[in-house]
């Protein structure tokens, strides 16, 4: 069975920085699937690792609204085999006077993540060489992590 979860703010924001808080419980899936909507170019979809982020609030990133910001989520992942649940709490819209100025984004594959150098974020290790590994691991001895 599907269940869908909607958070809407309130009033209109152009900008606005949105973060979802994970729950101490009942949260295990790795691809945990936010959208964001009511975004300047279209709905924004995020995935979130859920297992390690416990207690904790998660930025689903920094958007330019076009109407009444609102995020969704389901309990139906990718990850599927039912046995890794989704599980509902928080989100939070930071509104913002402008555009940030500086952003970074740091992209690139499993060598810019620094696959191989050992000293793994927790949540890219879990599972690793089995089948229900979440592809490359993250260190902080990564480039971008520096």
């Amino acid at each position: 069975m599907t269940i869908d979860g909607t958070w809407t703010l309130g009033r209109n924001v152009e900008w606005a920085r949105v973060f979802a808080h994970m729950p101490d419980t009942g949260a295990h899936t790795q691809q945990a699937h936010y959208v964001i909507k009511g975004v300047a170019g279209g709905d924004r979809h995020r995935y979130v690792n859920t297992h390690f982020s416990k207690n904790t609030w998660v930025e689903l990133g920094v958007y330019r609204f076009t109407g009444t910001p609102r995020v969704e989520l389901t309990n139906t992942t990718n990850d599927g085999t039912a046995d890794e649940d989704v599980a509902w709490d928080a989100v939070a819209f930071q509104p913002l006077s402008g555009k940030p100025k500086h952003m970074v984004v740091a992209m690139g594959d499993s060598y810019t993540s620094g696959e191989g150098t050992g000293a793994y974020s927790p949540e890219s290790d879990r599972d690793h060489g089995t089948s229900t590994w979440n592809a490359c691991r993250r260190s902080d001895n990564s480039g971008p992590a520096r």
